[in-house]
This record gives C-alpha cells, structure tokens and sequence, in this order.
C-alpha cells in the first residue's frame, strides 16, 4: 500500500495544519516526530512521505531524495506508487544525482506514461540528456505525448525547455 492511503490519519493533527499553513520547517519537525513515534508502518510512512515534501520546500532536496530512496525501499517494483516514483526522481534530480534521477524518472514514465506528472518527468530527463550533450536523448524526450493529464497552458513549455540552446547547436 502507498504512504499516500495513510494521509487521511493526519487530518486535524497539528502537523498537518502546518503543512497546510505552508509553514515547512515547524511542519517537518511535527512529521518527523510523528514518524519516529508511531507504531503503524503505514501512518509512519506517511508522516516520512510528508516530512520528504518538507524538505523538498526547503530546498533540502539531497535529504529528501534520501527519504523518497528511503520509502521506495519498501515497495515491489511494480507497485511503487507513481508520485513517491515521481517525486524521487525529481529529488535526485534536484540534488543534482543525475544519474538515480534518470533511473526513477525512466521507471517513472515507463510505468505511468498517462501520468499527469509524465510531462514533468520526460522534462526533467531531457535537461539531463542535454546537459550530458546527448541531444538525440533529449530530442527524444522533446516528442514524448505529454500525457493526458498534463497542464495544456504548460505543454508548449515544457516541450520548449527539452531543446537545447542554440549555441550548443553551432548556430548563431
């Protein structure tokens, strides 16, 4: 089962009034106690899962890619949840480990290529593709369907954020 089917045991806790109050570092010092305190793995993995996002709006994105690996850990391959897949990958991407972020975003929108978050992902890898110089890879994630939940107002751009510069093109 997800971390995210245990959320719903957070409504009214005060961890769960902070994050909604977008108040991030009191919100992942409530969620990491709430974690480390709890005796059902499921409310635990979900209290992880939210002190992840946390750090993911404090900009701790090597500490969250961490926790994201962490819960990850504990789930078969083919019933990882797509958006702690989703999320992982943006961490690591984020903490600049580009390597895992390509393997979780690949694994990402292989399993969820209707995902609406699948937009994202094939973004996300060809910034990686073009900053290894591999324009074919990032050409490839250029013409990816953008999934049939993705933003229409933000396709054109992220679709346009997949091309390389021109200067890396030789063209003036």
């Amino acid at each position: 089962t997800s971390p995210f089917d245990a959320a719903s045991a957070f409504n009214g806790e005060e961890a769960s009034q902070l994050y909604e109050a977008e108040d991030w570092q009191a919100a992942l010092a409530a969620f990491s106690t709430l974690a480390d305190a709890e005796e059902n793995e499921r409310i635990a993995a979900a209290a992880r899962l939210y002190a992840a996002e946390c750090r993911m709006q404090l900009d701790d994105y090597g500490r969250a890619r961490d926790e994201f690996e962490s819960l990850l850990a504990t789930h078969e391959p083919s019933t990882t949840p797509a958006n702690l897949l989703f999320r992982a990958g943006e961490a690591a991407r984020l903490a600049g480990d580009d390597r895992l972020a390509r393997e979780r975003l690949s694994q990402f929108v292989g399993q969820h290529p209707d995902h609406a978050y699948a937009a994202y992902a094939h973004a996300y890898l060809g910034a990686i593709a073009t900053a290894a110089e591999d324009y074919a890879g990032a050409g490839r994630h250029s013409r990816q369907p953008l999934g049939q939940g993705a933003d229409p107002e933000h396709a054109q751009s992220i679709r346009s954020s997949l091309l390389p510069p021109y200067p890396r093109l030789g063209k003036t």
